[in-house]
């Protein structure tokens, strides 16, 4: 299962977490890990282009993905799309997909 944790304060987002192969389907026909990667790619692609500062990590082999940033309102916009289409595809493939917004 893929686990998606993204955390929020009283100030906005401060990044989000991805970590583990949603196991759906073999590598190169999972359709559930095609669709977090595209949206999780996408929404650091564009935090890139705010020109924000932020940490980012992954380990492909451990299917790890991390950000981290201060939260501005860009940010928080990107973050918070990103949460909700994760959670849509969650709606659908709940048995492969978990997304936890967490409080801190």
């Amino acid at each position: 299962m893929t686990r998606v944790e993204v955390f929020l304060t009283d100030d906005g987002y401060t990044g989000f977490t991805v970590i583990g192969h949603s196991g759906y389907a073999d590598a190169g026909h999972d359709i559930v890990c095609a669709s977090v990667s595209s949206v999780v790619s996408f929404a650091a692609s564009l935090i890139e282009e705010t020109g924000r500062e932020f940490t980012f990590e992954s380990d492909e082999k451990s299917a790890f993905v991390s950000l981290k940033l201060l939260p501005d309102k860009q940010s928080d916009q990107i973050i918070y799309v990103m949460s909700e289409l994760l959670k849509g595809i969650s709606a659908d493939y709940g048995k492969f997909l978990s997304v936890t917004v967490k409080r801190c």
